[in-house]
């Protein structure tokens, strides 16, 4: 069972769309990383893995600035 995903203020939300508030993506990635990470251990992967896919999936956010 792929445990469900925490819920997140819409004020947080609206703080994202500012790269540089760094303690609201600091917030989101300290709630969404773990969740990531639980994900990417069902999928099979090693926990160093997941931790990569952790990175790779708050760095794709980034690049798409």
């Amino acid at each position: 069972m792929i445990p469900s995903p925490p819920e997140t203020r819409a004020s947080l939300i609206v703080r994202l769309r500012d790269a540089a508030d760094v303690a609201a993506w600091d917030e989101f990635v300290a709630t969404y990383g773990p969740l990531v990470y639980r994900l990417a251990l069902r999928q099979g992967l090693q926990a160093a893995d997941a931790d990569d896919v952790v990175q790779q999936v708050f760095a794709c956010r980034n690049e798409d600035e």
